[in-house]
């Protein structure tokens, strides 16, 4: 995997990966958050669609609780990784975006708001109006929707960190749900609620949406941290 240069615009480069698997782009991550934590590259953002695949974050001791349908690790694989959050599905259709990014100690939760905000400005100009749930009790972090009088979640966040010293750098990310075929929500209890809490653009506007142009845009809202 090379790195392609920031633009002059910022300072985050942007590194588009297509379709891959899950594995590999964890192992890409790993790369380059070592490189990351040695100064030896800038900050750098991953995005992806992944082929099907059911994660667990790092609190996930038991992830046959978490799902409603064990049959279907017969033919999607389960990983279990560093990230916060419980048990989600990643799969086409699904704009995944990995900041590997160098922050204060105390900069999480700034990121975590940046992050949610970039979706909410982008799905925005759908006509979706999305919303942050992060000063509820619980973990409601990421962006949800009003479909029809009820909060659907449209948008999860997870991420890992390394300490360095007194900075941290960042894997893992958001998990954008596009035109994400929702059913494989339905074998889990995603993030701990029950599956027809995930909604995605293409289920609120009952239209294809142009996948490329969202990611194009959710990449340079990322691009805007340092701006931030």
């Amino acid at each position: 995997m090379d790195l392609a240069q920031p633009t002059q615009e910022s300072n985050v480069t942007v590194i588009d990966l297509g379709l891959e698997s899950y594995n590999l782009t964890l192992k890409n991550q790993e790369k380059l958050l070592e490189r990351r934590v040695n100064d030896e590259i800038g900050d750098t953002l991953l995005l992806v669609q992944h082929t099907p695949v059911y994660t667990g974050g790092a609190t996930v001791d038991s992830p046959l609780e978490h799902f409603k349908d064990k049959n279907v690790l017969d033919v999607i694989k389960f990983v279990k990784v560093n990230r916060g959050g419980l048990v989600t599905y990643h799969g086409p259709g699904q704009l995944v975006a990995y900041p590997i990014f160098k922050l204060p100690l105390n900069g999480i939760a700034k990121l975590i708001d940046f992050m949610e905000t970039a979706v909410i400005e982008v799905i925005r100009e759908y006509g979706i109006n999305g919303y942050s749930r992060k000063d509820e009790e619980g973990n409601k972090r990421g962006v949800w929707v009003d479909v029809n009088g009820i909060q659907k979640k449209i948008c999860s966040i997870g991420l890992g960190t390394r300490t360095d010293q007194e900075e941290i750098v960042t894997m893992h990310g958001l998990a954008l749900n596009v035109n994400t075929n929702l059913i494989y929500f339905s074998y889990i209890k995603p993030c701990g609620y029950d599956y027809d809490v995930m909604t995605s653009m293409h289920d609120v506007l009952k239209q294809h949406i142009n996948f490329e142009a969202v990611k194009t845009k959710v990449g340079e809202k990322m691009q805007q941290w340092k701006q931030h």
